[in-house]
């Protein structure tokens, strides 16, 4: 199964107004913090957050994955292994459960009460 394409942006403040630009790479590889591909120049905008953009049901997800360059590549590496893993236990005929993060404490004790 290929992997599913997961791309990251820079959701910054211009003088026209908001906009989405793909995220910078420098040569090394990594993200350009605060930095965006316009066009054949990497600028830089002072002001933003990252999101990553992918197909789920044929239709498109923005995701925040917050300001951190770091954690934004993380966020979007994660995603695409996510979607790959799905889309194979989908062809294989399977299901994968994702469990919560976190347990609500509130509705397991009126659970148990009941």
């Amino acid at each position: 199964m290929a992997q599913r394409k997961v791309t990251l942006y820079w959701v910054c403040k211009t003088p026209e107004g908001w906009k989405r630009y793909p995220a910078a790479v420098g040569r090394n590889g990594k993200i350009r913090p605060r930095y965006a591909q316009v066009g054949d120049a990497q600028k830089f905008f002072e002001v933003g957050h990252y999101e990553c953009r992918y197909l789920e049901d044929g239709k498109t997800v923005w995701k925040n994955v917050g300001e951190d360059a770091a954690v934004a590549r993380a966020e979007q590496l994660h995603t695409a292994r996510i979607l790959s893993a799905q889309g194979a236990a989908e062809a294989a005929g399977t299901k994968i459960v994702e469990a919560p993060g976190r347990i609500n404490l509130k509705a397991k004790a009126e659970e148990y009460t009941e």
